[in-house]
């Protein structure tokens, strides 16, 4: 599944790895739709915690050192 995310041209690998991992799961044994679901729900949880920590490690900078000047 880390191959096929490195060699598709989207960010991250989305789509590639989801259906390496869901025909990976598939073959060894667990319910296509509950593979499906569960690597959806992983996906997720991955986005929403990036951006969730980049939200607060970017106000984080901001108190620390300010806005840059040219900003509005």
């Amino acid at each position: 599944a880390g191959i096929a995310g490195i060699l598709v041209a989207t960010p991250g690998g989305a789509g590639a790895y989801e259906i390496a991992m869901v025909f990976y799961l598939s073959h060894m044994g667990v319910n296509a739709a509950v593979a499906t679901a569960g690597v959806v729900l992983a996906r997720a949880i991955l986005v929403l915690l990036t951006i969730l920590t980049g939200y607060y490690f970017y106000h984080k900078a901001i108190a620390k050192y300010g806005k840059p000047a040219d900003s509005r």
